[in-house]
């Protein structure tokens, strides 16, 4: 049976100018080596699409079970100046729960 990000854990995104911070967060903690190996930097930035720049950091908190992204936005897309939606980019972690793991 195969298994998404969103079967094992939450994800909670935040914005500071032109930067997305994204902490992806297992519900049990046995599940992180299943996050560390499969959230990548390439798949993520893969999944974002256009909404990014790039995923210009990636850090692993075992002790948390966490894996947390930094992200690059263009600069004008910014909470007082993005034309999007969503602003904050609070959803934009979002559209990492379909991301298949192994």
């Amino acid at each position: 049976m195969s298994r998404t990000l969103h079967d094992i854990a939450h994800i909670r995104t935040g914005d500071k100018g032109p930067l997305t911070t994204i902490s992806v967060t297992c519900y049990e903690a046995t599940d992180f080596p299943l996050l560390a190996a499969g959230l990548t930097t390439e798949l993520a930035a893969r999944f974002l699409g256009e909404r990014i720049v790039a995923v210009e950091s990636r850090y692993e908190l075992p002790e948390l079970a966490t894996v947390h992204l930094v992200c690059r936005r263009e600069a004008t897309d910014t909470v007082n100046t993005s034309l999007y939606l969503d602003r904050h980019g609070k959803t934009l972690g979002s559209t990492l729960y379909e991301i298949p793991l192994v």
